[in-house]
């Protein structure tokens, strides 16, 4: 549903910046970036950053 939701907006890509999210005692308080990773194609990854693909042109 929500991949529907965001390439009818034409939202291509979801950034995360995983600095910015809180965790508590080794799990992620608000945003699951592993989770988000595993619906959507991962197109980068570092320490701080996650840039994942919605959908792509064709």
């Amino acid at each position: 549903m929500q991949r529907e939701e965001l390439r009818a907006a034409q939202v291509k890509y979801i950034v995360i910046h995983k600095r910015y999210l809180a965790r508590d005692k080794g799990q992620w308080n608000e945003i699951d970036p592993g989770r988000y990773a595993r619906e959507y194609q991962t197109v980068f990854e570092d320490e701080e950053n996650l840039a994942l693909r919605v959908y792509q042109r064709r």
